[in-house]
């Protein structure tokens, strides 16, 4: 089976030599329709304890809406029977936060608590940053909101619950955006565990201040794209563990290849560490029900290799499947994101719950399932990763990933294998292959713009 490779046009905030920028990026993908859950993009916050919540959240765009979802891991849910828009947060809540761009930006929140049976007209809201305040103000927007577990509003342990919110662009008074325009976003998720009592929130990213977009995640149009500089002496390195001493280190958090068998899944699940294994496993679904099946990888390629002063052409991560989920016939293709992380990570204590957060989506790749076991070293998939490569290089760090997948599929898991696989088996560890020369130009004059490069998936 021939590797499914995607690669990227730099788009014009983003131009060839421009810093990269602060804090987290969602670059969010386009689709010319109906949103498809399993394509959009995804990030995360939160971890997983019998007191604390975990959520991802997938984000894309049509040319009518703005489409976000958030599914909580939440060991208790509550919502108010009694609800109204102007008495939100007494219960299990996700707030949506946006400023658009243009000359009259705005400022705007979009309230939705989980529910149950009851019409969602009391359960949702939208408000206005008036300079001082938050407004309602009359934005149509819909939701639909549910739960996985035994019911909402008792003490038996549940599963979790989801809100996804369709903001159409006509509400907010604006065309579509174009691609490569950059808004402002934040969220927040509410959390009640027992009636009458109080809630406890955690706000994505980290460190926003609700009252100010600069610390907010930067919401860009359209997926990156990358244009090669020219260059001279073009040369080309490959990287990967224990290849002319390279240490590449990678580490699985989640529930691994047996949905965290043996784990209590709100008080042990989340602080599993998989140190060692010779496999790794990406996997997601749209049952939260099942997020003990859901897993992650880490991994840090060294750019040391590359000399100094030189500038980045292009550069590949290559994987090679060997397995997945399910019975033959059960699992589907996956769509599956490579992110950067600016944090580093021990593979000896790396956990769900401690794992860096993503800091920008770089590249997708279709990854199809196999019913029999393909032999040694597995099939290989490759994602563009030119641009974050650069980046990291720019920024003198090395390059480190998460990968993760926005899955909506049971059975969904695919298996790659790791850099702890057996020397025997080295050629099937991640390997980034990166290509670069010498500056075409000396450094300080601009660079030309270049036509952008494509490949077929």
């Amino acid at each position: 089976m021939p590797a499914t490779l995607i690669t990227f046009t730099l788009f014009l905030p983003l131009m060839l030599g421009a810093p990269a920028p602060a804090g987290p990026v969602i670059h969010v993908p386009y689709f010319p329709a109906t949103i498809p859950f399993r394509e959009t993009a995804i990030v995360w916050f939160g971890q997983v304890t019998p007191s604390q919540n975990y959520t991802d959240m997938r984000v894309g765009y049509s040319n009518s809406e703005l489409y976000v979802n958030t599914m909580t891991f939440d060991r208790l849910l509550w919502y108010d029977p009694n609800a109204n828009p102007n008495n939100l947060l007494n219960g299990d809540t996700s707030i949506l936060y946006l400023e658009t761009a243009g000359p009259n930006p705005r400022r705007l929140r979009f309230t939705a608590q989980l529910n149950w049976w009851e019409p969602r007209t009391n359960y949702q809201a939208a408000a206005e940053w008036n300079g001082a305040a938050w407004q309602p103000v009359n934005i149509p927007f819909t939701t639909q909101s549910g739960w996985r577990g035994n019911a909402p509003n008792d003490y038996t342990n549940d599963d979790g619950w989801t809100m996804t919110f369709h903001i159409p662009f006509a509400s907010l008074g604006i065309p579509p955006p174009a691609q490569g325009t950059g808004w402002r976003i934040a969220a927040t998720i509410v959390d009640l565990d027992a009636g009458g009592g109080s809630t406890t929130s955690l706000t994505w990213p980290p460190n926003a201040l609700i009252t100010n977009p600069a610390t907010w995640a930067r919401l860009s149009f359209g997926l990156p794209q990358f244009a090669p500089p020219p260059v001279r002496n073009p040369q080309r390195v490959v990287i990967r563990h224990n290849l002319n001493g390279a240490v590449v280190s990678d580490a699985s958090v989640g529930g691994d290849t047996t949905c965290g068998a043996g784990l209590d899944r709100w008080s042990q699940w989340g602080f599993a560490n998989y140190a060692g294994l010779n496999r790794f496993n990406i996997q997601n679904q749209a049952d939260v029900s099942d997020f003990p099946c859901f897993n992650k990888a880490y991994i840090v390629f060294p750019l040391t290799s590359i000399p100094p002063n030189k500038e980045i052409v292009s550069a590949t991560l290559t994987l090679h499947l060997f397995g997945n989920a399910g019975n033959p016939g059960e699992s589907t293709a996956s769509l599956i994101q490579i992110s950067t992380v600016s944090g580093g990570w021990n593979e000896n204590t790396i956990t769900w719950n401690n794992a860096p957060l993503p800091e920008e989506n770089v590249g997708y790749a279709w990854v199809q399932p196999v019913d029999d076991f393909p032999g040694w070293p597995g099939i290989p998939y490759s994602w563009d990763v030119s641009r974050a490569v650069r980046l990291a290089y720019q920024r003198q760090t090395p390059f480190r990933i998460v990968i993760y997948s926005p899955d909506d599929q049971y059975s969904s898991g695919k298996y790659f294998v790791s850099s702890d696989t057996e020397e025997w088996n080295s050629a099937a560890r991640p390997q980034l292959v990166v290509a670069y020369g010498d500056p075409a130009m000396p450094r300080g004059e601009p660079a030309p713009t270049l036509a952008a490069r494509s490949l077929p998936e």
